[in-house]
């Protein structure tokens, strides 16, 4: 695999991440604004409505995107290990702290550029050079 397409990778699935971990934050604040395990009873019979069915199809939810979350996890860690050895080669600190900001912690070019004190366009360009260095 090519050393831009593996970063792009790493970046897309660290997205991935982010999204699922926010769907699990979502389906957990539905979870406990109905109540939670204690909220409502989560079988039974009567008149009482949809809601202890909602609940138990919350907790299947929660359950599926929390087994979905931790699998993308070990993914994006697997991936971190070998992209976190790759950029300790690289010779200069600021191409290290521009490839760590933008494929570990994922930011958004603007926030990179105003954390090291350079332009965004410079900041790509360190991000260039180090991809350019990891290819030789």
């Amino acid at each position: 695999m090519d050393i831009q397409c593996f970063f792009d990778k790493l970046y897309d699935e660290g997205k991935k991440l982010e999204l699922l971990q926010n769907e699990l934050e979502v389906i957990s604040a539905r979870i406990k604004e109905a109540g939670g395990v204690g909220g409502a009873p989560l079988s039974g019979g009567g008149s009482g409505g949809g809601r202890p069915r909602e609940l138990s199809d919350l907790f299947i939810m929660e359950t599926n995107a929390r087994k979905r979350a931790e699998s993308q996890k070990e993914k994006v860690e697997r991936l971190r290990i070998t992209a976190g050895v790759m950029i300790d080669t690289l010779p200069k600190n600021l191409q290290k702290t521009v490839m760590r900001q933008r494929y570990f912690y994922l930011w958004p070019w603007k926030r990179i550029a105003a954390a090291t004190h350079y332009s965004i366009t410079y900041t790509k360009l360190v991000r260039a050079e180090a991809i350019a260095f990891l290819k030789k």
